[in-house]
């Protein structure tokens, strides 16, 4: 009996299907439902894959151009992701911005001058993000700072601890970066939709995508450091020029992001999570 054809899709682009390891990750993090599929062939790239048991036989770009064949598949169950955005809304439950809340410590990381920035917070009672497991998702990173991704520990929600700690340098350290002032951003509000809007998407900052990350550099998905799990991707935090700092004038020109909410070259914090193990790890592509 011949084996049943079955059709599924992949977001994005630069994938290595001969590496296992990085192909199983990209599987698990990138599969997509067609509107899915719709979407990111528009905006970027998308990927057509004919299976037939555990191989992909055929696999198809955007174009419908075969780019790889029999490609054997180290992973054969992945859910098809449904992709959604963070749209601002006045009233929306989930923020960017705003006063750190009350209950919330930044991060530290003891004996260098790196300082972490509030960034905001989402609401994991929305149903799309209740995968989360917790209720409030506080997320912070520093903005003044360059690394390569970092792992914080949320076992205690409110006083997430830097995991990599390691791999921070602040050889770069310029003192103006700094101001005496806690930096907070304009409160800035978002509400969840499904419909996809893909002039809007690329006209501005005023879409956050979830559901499936579109890289602008290579792709790079983290595996969790406790459980050796294969991270899943929450959303990518664009840099915003309407979310402006609050800090005086005097310091303001000291900022390396200026007076708005940016990450490194106007790019985008990268958020991924871990529910069994509470680990997110955050980094920007540009």
């Amino acid at each position: 009996m011949a084996k049943k054809k079955e059709i599924r899709y992949l977001a994005g682009w630069e994938v290595d299907f001969h590496d296992e390891d990085f192909l199983r990750s990209y599987l698990a993090v990138h599969g997509v439902n067609k509107e899915g599929f719709n979407f990111f062939k528009e905006v970027q790239s998308a990927i057509e894959l004919e299976i037939e048991g555990d191989t992909a036989v055929r696999v198809l770009n955007e174009h419908k151009e075969v780019i790889e064949r029999n490609v054997p598949l180290p992973l054969t169950q992945w859910n098809d992701h449904e992709i959604f955005f963070l749209e601002k809304h006045p009233k929306g439950n989930h923020k960017l911005g705003g006063d750190i809340p009350g209950e919330f410590t930044l991060p530290t990381i003891e004996s260098t001058n790196i300082k972490f920035h509030y960034i905001g917070t989402l609401d994991g009672k929305d149903p799309h993000f209740s995968w989360l497991e917790i209720d409030s998702l506080h997320i912070a990173y520093p903005l003044n700072d360059l690394n390569f991704g970092i792992y914080l520990d949320y076992s205690n929600p409110n006083k997430p601890l830097v995991l990599n700690p390691d791999t921070f340098n602040d050889d770069w350290y310029n003192p103006e970066l700094e101001t005496d002032e806690d930096i907070t951003f304009t409160e800035t509000h978002f509400k969840s939709t499904t419909q996809i809007n893909i002039e809007k998407y690329l006209d501005g900052s005023d879409l956050i995508l979830c559901g499936v990350p579109l890289w602008y550099q290579a792709p790079e998905v983290p595996i969790c450091p406790k459980t050796n799990q294969t991270m899943k991707f929450v959303c990518s935090i664009n840099s915003d020029h309407d979310i402006v700092a609050n800090v005086n004038d005097d310091s303001r020109e000291y900022l390396c992001f200026g007076n708005s909410l940016c990450f490194g070259d106007f790019g985008h914090l990268f958020i991924f999570w871990n529910p069994e193990s509470r680990i997110m790890h955050v980094n920007i592509q540009f």
